[in-house]
C-alpha cells in the first residue's frame, strides 16, 4: 500500500537529486561572489534529523484509512494496521537503531565581529541528508522487523552568537544558536506487511550549542554540536567543513 504526492521512478529521483546539488552549489558559487566577507564551505556529516518525528507523524495520519473506503475483496493484508507516530519520539520505549545516518551539503556564513572574542554568525545550510532506522521487533501489533527511512532535502538558516580563542594552529570556537529547519522528505516504512512511501513538508524551529575547531590554512573545520528541537527532541551530531575558494 503506498501513498504519493509526487511518484517518481528510482532513475528520475537519482537524477532530481542530482540536478538539486548542482543548482544549490551554483546558488551558492554566485551569492560568495556577491556577498563581502561571506564564507561557503562544503559540509559532510550526520543527518540533521529535525525532520524525522514530523514527517513520520504526517506519514501516519495519511496511511489510516477507512474502512467504508475500500472494498472487502480489493483489502491487502495489511488493511487496519496503523503506523505508530511516536515510535521514534522521545518518549518511545520501542527498540529501535539508527542504522544510516548521513548529509552532504554547502554551508553559507557571514560572521560580525562583536568585539573581545564575540561574533554574531548567520549561516544558511542547504543539504541532501538520509536517516534510516531498523526495529527489529517491529512496531504495535507488527511483530516482524520494520525499517523506517528518510532522504531529505532541507534548508537550515540560522543566527548564533559565537566566543572565538586561538589554540595555536588552531581556531577554536563556541557557538551558541536558534534556527529553522526547512524539509522535504521521502519517507518509507516498510515490513513484510507494509510498503509505505510519502513525500512531506516539515519545518521545526531548534536551539543548539556547538564546539568547533579549525585549521585556517587548509580551510578544514571540524564542528561538533547538540541540538534541541521543538517537541523535546535532542541529539548529537558532527560534521567536517571544507571552505570553498571564493
Amino acid at each position: 500500500m503506498q501513498g504519493q504526492l509526487w511518484p517518481l521512478q528510482p532513475r528520475q529521483r537519482g537524477w532530481r537529486r542530482l540536478v538539486a546539488a548542482a543548482s544549490v552549489l551554483a546558488v551558492f558559487s554566485g551569492c560568495t561572489g556577491a556577498c563581502q566577507g561571506c564564507r561557503s564551505a562544503l559540509v559532510l556529516g550526520q543527518d540533521r534529523r529535525g525532520h524525522v518525528e514530523p514527517a513520520l507523524r504526517v506519514t501516519a495520519a495519511r496511511f489510516v484509512m477507512a474502512p467504508a473506503a475500500v472494498p472487502a475483496r480489493n483489502r491487502s493484508p495489511a488493511f487496519g494496521l496503523e503506523i505508530d507516530p511516536e515510535v521514534l519520539g522521545p518518549d518511545s520505549d520501542t527498540p529501535h537503531d539508527l542504522v544510516r545516518d548521513r548529509l552532504i551539503g554547502l554551508r553559507l556564513s557571514r560572521e560580525t565581529d562583536l568585539g573581545a572574542g564575540f561574533g554574531l554568525e548567520a549561516s544558511v545550510l542547504t543539504g541532501i541528508g538520509e536517516s534510516r532506522y531498523r526495529l527489529p521487533k517491529g512496531m504495535g501489533i507488527l511483530t516482524d522487523p520494520v525499517d523506517i527511512g528518510f532522504r531529505s532535502l532541507s534548508v537550515t538558516p540560522e543566527l548564533a552568537l559565537s566566543r572565538r580563542a586561538d589554540l595555536g594552529a588552531l581556531s577554536g570556537q563556541v557557538v551558541l544558536g536558534l534556527g529553522m529547519q526547512a524539509a522535504r522528505s521521502r519517507v518509507t516504512v516498510r515490513s513484510a506487511l507494509l510498503d509505505v512511501s510519502e513525500t512531506v513538508m516539515t519545518r521545526r524551529p531548534y536551539a543548539r550549542l556547538g564546539l568547533v575547531l579549525e585549521e585556517p590554512r587548509r580551510g578544514v573545520a571540524l564542528a561538533g554540536e547538540a541540538r534541541v528541537y521543538e517537541g523535546r527532541a535532542a541529539e548529537i551530531g558532527a560534521e567536517m567543513r571544507l571552505t570553498l575558494p571564493r
